[in-house]
């Protein structure tokens, strides 16, 4: 009996993360999911990397622009764990960055979607 309940705990659990999309910013240009095309599940949690510095807004409406009062400051990868709230749109919830590089360079944000708290 303790065999086949603790069997069916271990078959409920699950983890990892799922590449969703990448946000490609400039030192100029806001980009967030619903620019970029691709959708975040309404409560997903949710790691965003960012390749260079970059200002990361999450949970915004799509218009939102990431900036230093608006946004999280990540490093160069950096991983920022976090989660969206409830869907405000047709793209679901929104994650928006805008780069900090001061070089004009461009900063690639890639957006995942978790499956615990791992």
């Amino acid at each position: 009996m303790f065999v086949i309940g603790s069997l069916a705990l271990v078959g409920m659990s699950y983890a990892g993360e799922t590449y969703i999309g990448t946000l490609t910013v400039d030192a100029s240009t806001a980009r967030n999911n619903y620019d970029a095309g691709f959708q975040i599940p309404s409560l997903a949690l949710v790691s965003v990397q960012c390749t260079d510095l970059a200002y990361v807004t999450v949970g915004a409406a799509h218009t939102t622009t990431a900036t230093s009062t608006t946004g999280i400051l990540l490093s160069s990868n950096q991983l920022l764990t976090t989660s969206v709230p409830k869907g405000n749109g047709s793209a679901g919830a929104y994650v928006a960055a805008v780069a900090g590089v001061s070089d004009g360079g461009y900063v690639n944000c890639k957006v995942f979607q978790r499956q615990g708290n791992e």
